[in-house]
């Protein structure tokens, strides 16, 4: 199963960074190109890569001996240019120890209410799958935390807010059906972390199909 893990950093931020965050750290595409490898975007080709012609034209006429008038092109008019599609290669969204993409997802202090930014972060992920590179693709969404505080107390509060990042996602047109919600408190601390280390108070998603 692939995971893609959200980082909860900054819990607790302040109100006046809270209102300011609101940029989300991976672009849909960014996402994409971590999940399925396809990185290459291309860019549109100008008029769709049709022949591309000035709109100035000049002509001369010159007289053929014996015959009427002809037209000609003078040597100095725009020759057709035919307009060459730039490609635009994606740089994948950073990927941390674990196979987790490096995302920026926080909540209030002991709270399963999304920040701004968090809010900015799911849309970029719901945006992602809808594309049609992840059409069909269903994620489990778990949440973890450290070891501070008590275990029930830590579960309860990781699935609620993987819960609460579920239903976002669904407020973003995500179908429901794509998308389970599973709270594992501190049970599933990153490899070769310390059950208290902060970076695992996260939210991953984990690609089901």
């Amino acid at each position: 199963m692939r995971r893609i893990g959200i980082v909860m950093a900054g819990i607790g931020l302040g109100t006046a960074t809270l209102a300011s965050a609101q940029t989300a750290q991976n672009t849909p595409e960014a996402i994409i190109c971590a999940m399925t490898g396809s990185c290459d975007g291309a860019g549109q080709p100008s008029a769709q890569g049709r022949v591309k012609v000035g709109n100035e034209k000049a002509f001369s006429l010159a007289r053929a001996s014996g015959d009427e008038p002809q037209v000609k092109a003078a040597s100095n008019a725009r020759r057709p240019q035919r307009v060459k599609a730039t490609r635009r290669v994606v740089r994948p969204a950073r990927v941390r120890p674990g196979g987790g993409i490096d995302m920026l997802v926080t909540f209030g202090r002991n709270s399963a209410e999304m920040t701004s930014q968090a809010r900015s972060e799911a849309r970029s992920f719901a945006q992602a799958m809808a594309a049609p590179q992840l059409a069909g693709m269903h994620f489990a969404i778990e949440g973890h935390t450290d070891a501070t505080g008590t275990r029930d107390r830590n579960v309860t509060l990781s699935q609620a807010r993987a819960q609460s990042v579920v239903d976002y996602l669904v407020q973003q047109g995500v179908d429901p059906s794509r998308l389970t919600a599973k709270g594992y408190g501190p049970d599933r601390p990153i490899r070769g972390s310390s059950a208290f280390a902060p970076a695992n108070r996260r939210v991953e998603f984990v690609k089901q199909s």
